[in-house]
Parts: C-alpha cells; structure tokens; sequence
C-alpha cells in the first residue's frame, strides 16, 4: 500500500482493499495530517494489516468474493519481495481474481530489469501480457514507471495517453522462481 497513492484513482462506487505489513506505514499513510490519499478516496478503501500473500491465503479458504483487479506494487525501489516473486504466489493471485479480472504489477526497479520475469509469468500462466511504460518527467514532478499488466480473457484495454506499450518478443526467456527455487541474480542491472 506505501502511503496509498494509488487510491488516488478510485472512484465513487469503486472497493479498494489495500494490503500492507507494516504498522508504520499504516499509521503514516492514516493520518491527514500526512498525506490524504486514503481518507481523500470517494470509493471505499479499507487497510488490511499484514503479509499480502498470507492474507490473500486466508481470503481463498474463506471465499471471499474475487476481484476486477489485482495491482502488485511491491517490486519497485530497492528489495525483491521474493515470496511475492514465486510462481506458488502468482498463481494465488490468478485464484484472486474473476475470470476477466486484471493483474497489474510495477515492475519499475532500481537495481534490476524485470521484463524477462515479466514474460515468465505471461508464458508459466498461458495469460497474455503487455508492458506499458511512462517516461519520466522530472519538471512535472512524474517518475517514469514499466507495469506488467496480465488478461487472461484480453478484450481491448484503454491505454493511457503517453504511455508505450512495451515489445516482448525481443525478451529472453527465463524460468519463474518458486517457492522451492529460484534466484533474481540474472535480473541485476549490473
């Protein structure tokens, strides 16, 4: 969740249910007098405090009703949530979300190139996959970013004015890291 920018987007009759493991975070991004992302949401947004794969878990046994979209946004800065990274833990996602339902994930990273496990997920999933990418614009105060969004059944996604739409067909092809296995060297940005 981070400080809530992406409730930023919701709308009057949208649910946003945001996970976040740290306590901190939560009791900064809580309070107006900080930043006013989510008490500023028309729609409903709600804070579910803890591991986001462990609460996803418990959402599947306890059939909870599944989601339009699903936005991983845990890959950017510095650190690789590896059990977020794992073929067990995008498949729990795929479980989340309805037939149609969308899977976003920010693979903007400082220190690695995550298109190649961009494309795994796509090839390991069968889901089609396309790569939208912003440039920065530093004097508008905008960060460039590369998300990985997945369809399962694809219909026409709107695409945002500039944005480009990134060509997978020149990425190599790596295997997915599971739970068991896997390393993210090989995506180092030396």
């Amino acid at each position: 969740m981070g400080i809530g920018v992406l409730t930023g987007w919701c709308r009057p009759n949208d649910h946003y249910r945001c996970y976040e493991i740290s306590p901190e975070v939560i009791q900064i991004a809580t309070d107006p007098q900080f930043f006013t992302f989510l008490s500023g949401a028309p729609g409903k947004v709600e804070v579910i405090a803890g591991d986001a794969r462990k609460k996803l878990q418990a959402e599947v046994a306890h059939g909870e009703p599944l989601f339009d979209v699903l936005v991983i946004d845990a890959f950017t800065g510095d650190n690789l949530p590896y059990h977020l990274s794992t073929r067990e833990a995008f498949a729990l996602y795929f479980k989340r979300l309805k037939p149609d339902g969308i899977l976003a994930i920010n693979i903007s990273n400082w220190h690695m190139d995550l298109m190649p496990f961009a494309k795994a997920v796509s090839i390991d999933f069968d889901c089609s996959v396309i790569a939208l990418s912003a440039d920065k614009e530093l004097d508008k105060l905008a960060f460039g970013s590369v998300y990985a969004v997945y369809c399962r059944q694809p219909g026409e996604l709107a695409i945002p004015p500039k944005v480009k739409i990134v060509d997978f067909t020149s990425i190599p092809d790596h295997r997915m890291p599971t739970d068991e296995k896997g390393s993210f060297v090989k995506y180092l940005s030396w």
